[in-house]
């Protein structure tokens, strides 16, 4: 992630008020390097958004642990996730 990248995402978000509403966001973190940012007490255990007030988002974010896992956060309303449950089972056991 450069320096004009982040601000030109800055600058959307400022254009567009915020994160757009929509059906559904998917939104990948995988390269935005929050596991690399050295503190001075050392890398971060864990990263992600706090997402508290959407109800229609599903994030992807790297593991920090295993570089070829994954992690996903999915905020959906409770009728929607019992939903993506029976999808998400559905695909893992084809």
């Amino acid at each position: 992630m450069t320096d004009e990248y982040a601000r030109s995402a800055i600058d959307w978000g400022e254009i567009h008020k915020g994160i757009p509403h929509g059906d559904f966001l998917v939104s990948s973190w995988w390269k935005l390097g929050f596991d690399e940012v050295g503190y001075p007490w050392g890398c971060p255990r864990y990263s992600c958004p706090v997402v508290y007030h959407r109800k229609d988002i599903l994030l992807l974010f790297p593991d920090i642990d295993d570089k070829n896992s994954v992690n996903v956060l999915v905020a959906l309303p409770s009728k929607e996730m019992e939903k993506f449950e029976i999808l998400f089972h559905k695909i893992l056991s084809a």
